[in-house]
C-alpha cells in the first residue's frame, strides 16, 4: 500500500520585508546615523556647557549628592580657577562636611584675606 503525499507548491511570492519595521536604511544613511552619533557623543557636553548657565555664588561647594559627578566637578574647577585667586582643593576637611557653607576652610580663608578669592574645591569622601 502507498501512501499518496500532498506537496503543495506555493507558486506566489510574497514581498514581505525582512523584520517588523517599515523604514529601512541603506549603507551611506547608517555611515551618517552612526557619525551623527559619535558627534553628540563628544560635543553634546560642550554644547550643554554653553547652554546650561553656571554662576554659583561665592561660597559654593559641589553638593554632598554630586560628590561623584565628575563632569561638574570639571565644569566647577574651570569656572573657579578662571574667577579666583587661589583654588582649595582636598577632602571632607576642606569641603566643609559638618559646617554650612559659609563655615568652610576656604570661607574663612577669604575673610582672613579680606576678599574672597578662595574657591572651595573640596570633595567630601574622597
Amino acid at each position: 500500500m502507498t501512501k499518496k503525499t500532498n506537496t503543495a507548491r506555493v507558486t506566489q511570492e510574497y514581498t514581505v520585508p525582512y523584520g517588523s519595521n517599515s523604514l529601512r536604511l541603506s549603507g551611506t544613511e547608517w555611515i551618517l546615523v552612526a557619525i551623527l552619533c559619535v558627534a553628540l557623543f563628544f560635543l553634546g557636553p560642550v554644547l550643554w556647557g554653553y547652554v546650561e548657565k553656571f554662576q554659583p555664588d561665592p561660597s559654593y561647594r559641589l553638593p554632598y549628592e554630586l560628590g561623584s559627578d565628575y563632569w561638574l566637578y570639571n565644569r566647577y574647577s574651570r569656572w573657579a580657577s578662571s574667577r579666583y585667586g587661589t583654588v582649595v582643593v582636598g577632602d571632607s576637611v576642606v569641603w566643609g562636611h559638618y559646617v554650612s557653607k559659609d563655615h568652610t576652610l576656604s570661607a574663612y580663608l577669604g575673610e582672613d584675606a579680606g576678599q574672597n578669592r578662595f574657591a572651595n574645591l573640596g570633595v567630601d569622601g574622597i
